[in-house]
């Protein structure tokens, strides 16, 4: 019955897409352009009355409504050489959005609905659709909310209530800070963001806001199926970046508990040029999970332990040239995973003269380096495996580089260079070439090129069958 009702569930959602069609002519400058709804006096009332009737003051709100739709498909160069896993060369997934923002007043309510469907096997729930509280499940569900929050907003604080994309960061391609949201990765390379439930206060000065955020719910992000070609080798991690020995048994954490964020941003002059700087401390839930010992044998709890945790970057920009930094810092009690530092500089800097002469309009490059520094390593004791698998990069170098060849047409590119550490020398690289098209005014086309390389054991070199070509189009609404 259950899966009939999400079925169903899942249903409305495609049909209110139809419904949202409607409204493609009330988008406001974030959604669209602004439909505005009054109740007044007609303005074509009689002019024999009109002197006698008492004008009803007006009232207004705004509603209104956007979406995209975004297809892919994608095919591997080569098949897999790993037994029990899926080997389809060609592949293809979906993901359907719909938004809407209602504003009256002071109050905001905004929206967001997804579904999404792929053909990798085993991976995509049609049991989980809506299940927000306490999700612990590593499937990823075919339909869902995104976002669902009010604001409640003033001059000098906000207050803010529901699910949210929460983000704290300021690095352009790699923030270690922005982690309290989910991702469903049915395709770890393309994953899609939805947000936390939190509660939220936020009090504003002339350059500065001070804030608390309370996080109530603990959910696990949604990966690929321990049978997909992304799964790795048979002797290496399993779609949780899990060494698990054979026929283990895994139980979840039964309890739950609030994190707590206190967070600062503010924006200074220095040397005539402004400089915006963050900061924030937490408490709770460690936002990677271990798989700690019980007291049963073969038998091991994938858990949030709790810790502390800190982070605090900057970000300012001289001229074309614009500079960033974020370190985030975590510390585990009672030692159940590894105390670290994650940080990252980088810059972006745009050419936008003399480019010309090679056919560009403007070119952006953005490089940045990443460095984990381990600080104190988890007791064994207590911890079969610490989060480690899961925290990536570690030492990295990323560059991207747009290059616009007319308000239309665009090239990308994207790498992601490993460098070896030496207890386990996780070398490799990650490159993606591509290009962007605007068929027509919200209708896009992009081709690209994705390979992996790295040695066997590595996070690249695991997927070195992978290399594939992608073909995509989103329709903005």
């Amino acid at each position: 019955m259950k899966k009939y009702v999400n079925l169903l569930l899942s249903s409305l959602l495609v049909s209110s897409f139809l419904y949202a069609d409607d409204f493609d002519d009330d988008f406001d400058s974030e959604f669209g352009s602004t439909t505005q709804a009054q109740v007044s006096s007609d303005d074509d009332f009689d002019s024999e009355f009109g002197d006698d009737v008492e004008e009803k003051p007006k009232k207004s709100y705004s509603l209104n409504f956007s979406g995209s739709l975004k297809v892919r498909g994608y095919g591997f160069i080569e098949n897999t050489n790993y037994k029990k896993r899926n080997n389809n060369r060609v592949q293809s997934d979906g993901v359907l959005e719909l938004n809407s923002k209602f504003k009256k007043g002071n109050y905001i309510i905004s929206s967001s609905l997804f579904s999404t469907i792929g053909t990798e096997h085993n991976t995509y729930s049609y049991d989980k659709v809506f299940d927000e509280f306490r999700d612990m499940n590593k499937e990823v569900p075919i339909a869902g909310i995104k976002e669902f929050y009010g604001i409640r907003s003033s001059d000098n604080y906000d207050i803010i209530l529901g699910k949210k994309v929460f983000k704290v960061g300021v690095s352009t391609l790699y923030s270690p800070s922005d982690i309290y949201n989910l991702a469903l990765s049915p395709d770890p390379l393309d994953p899609y963001t939805i947000g936390v439930w939190l509660g939220e206060f936020e009090y504003y000065t002339e350059n500065s806001s001070y804030g608390i955020v309370f996080f109530p719910v603990i959910s696990n992000s949604k990966t690929f199926s321990p049978r997909s070609r992304w799964s790795g080798n048979d002797s290496q991690s399993n779609s949780n970046n899990f060494i698990v020995p054979a026929n283990a048994k895994i139980i979840l954490d039964k309890e739950n508990a609030v994190r707590v964020l206190l967070k600062f941003k503010s924006t200074q002059i220095l040397f005539d040029n402004g400089i915006d700087i963050m900061m924030d401390v937490g408490y709770g839930p460690s936002l990677y999970t271990i798989l700690a010992y019980t007291d049963e044998a073969n038998v091991y709890e994938e858990t949030h332990p709790n810790v502390f945790y800190t982070s605090l970057g900057f970000s300012t920009t001289y001229k074309k040239l614009e500079v960033h930094g974020e370190a985030y810092y975590q510390h585990s009690i009672s030692s159940r995973d590894d105390n670290f530092i994650s940080a990252v500089g980088g810059a972006t800097y745009t050419l936008d003269k003399f480019v010309d002469k090679v056919g560009f309009n403007k070119i952006d490059m953005t490089v940045e380096y990443v460095k984990e520094i381990k600080t104190n390593s988890y007791n064994e004791d207590i911890t079969y495996r610490p989060s480690e698998k899961q925290r990536a990069p570690k030492n990295d170098i990323l560059v991207k580089v747009d290059a616009e060849i007319n308000h239309k047409w665009s090239l990308t590119y994207f790498g992601n260079f490993r460098l070896e550490i030496e207890q386990n020398k996780d070398s490799g690289r990650y490159q993606k070439f591509g290009t962007k098209y605007t068929i027509i005014d919200g209708f896009v086309g992009e081709f690209a090129v994705e390979t992996f390389n790295g040695d066997t054991k590595s996070y690249y070199g695991k997927w070195q069958d992978n290399d594939r070509v992608i073909l995509q189009f989103t329709y903005s609404f």
